[in-house]
């Protein structure tokens, strides 16, 4: 028995479906699951730019061009069971949305709905406020990490703040550069931390924690270990993840009604 999930994978910016080796592709992702790997789960994907194709290139080989979540040809809340946001965009010069394609409140409306309803959301950025024009003003997604950034208070232009004068007590995403940075790659084979370690095949390892349940049932007692079902492989604990330069930062929400 085969478990089919339909997923809508949306990106803006420079969020790329046909290039394999473009620094934003999403080809890899994609391939990966729609590959029928033997695991009893079939990936129903349908990709999506919020760009029109007939004005943006990396939009071209999306599934839809000029995605709106308003456009009822385009989606419903009974369409999909996942919506995966890849958000690069935001509305600063430095990675600007260049025809404002920001989410409308009228489709964070209807995303929030279609959440409300069961359906699942995934939604990423990166440093700075990379990823702020798809994701961050979405309720629940918005208190989860930190979405702005201000670089005026680095007394600089967006495009070469200085780094060195970020306060980490501003509740701004982590910078790109600099000493403020988030970094979570591994050193590579030559023991250099460099931009292309993100890139090799040294990921970073982490430590799950691992959940105890027992049960005694006459004589016999049963203990099982287990982390949390996203760390479930088909082949035991996922203790590895991919590595990156320069990340953004989540948080648990102060309210969490």
């Amino acid at each position: 028995m085969s478990i089919s999930i339909r997923v809508l994978i949306l990106a803006d910016g420079d969020g790329s479906f046909t290039q394999h080796n473009h620094r934003f592709g999403l080809t890899e992702l994609v391939d990966t699951l729609k590959a029928d790997v033997g695991d009893g789960i079939n990936f129903q994907v349908t990709t999506a730019h919020r760009y029109p194709a007939a004005n943006y290139e990396q939009a071209v080989g999306a599934d839809i061009s000029g995605f709106r979540f308003d456009n009822a040809a385009q989606f419903s809340t009974g369409t999909y069971d996942e919506v995966w946001l890849f958000g690069f965009a935001s509305a600063t010069p430095a990675y600007s949305d260049p025809d404002g394609f920001q989410l409308a409140d009228n489709e964070v409306d209807i995303l929030a709905q279609f959440m409300d309803q069961g359906g699942g959301v995934f939604a990423t950025g990166d440093h700075d406020d990379l990823g702020r024009d798809l994701c961050g003003k979405l309720p629940r997604v918005r208190s989860m990490r930190r979405w702005n950034f201000n670089y005026a208070a680095l007394g600089g232009n967006a495009a070469h703040p200085d780094y060195n004068l970020y306060n980490e007590g501003s509740g701004d995403s982590p910078p790109a550069m600099g000493p403020h940075r988030h970094s979570t790659i591994v050193a590579s084979a030559n023991g250099r931390y460099e931009f292309d370690s993100q890139s090799d095949d040294i990921p970073q390892t982490i430590e799950p924690v691992i959940t105890v349940t027992g049960s005694k049932h006459s004589l016999i007692t049963q203990v099982v270990s287990f982390p949390h079902p996203l760390l479930c492989g088909l082949s035991g604990v996922i203790d590895i993840l991919p590595d990156h330069m320069h990340e953004g930062e989540c948080q648990v929400p102060d309210d969490l009604t």
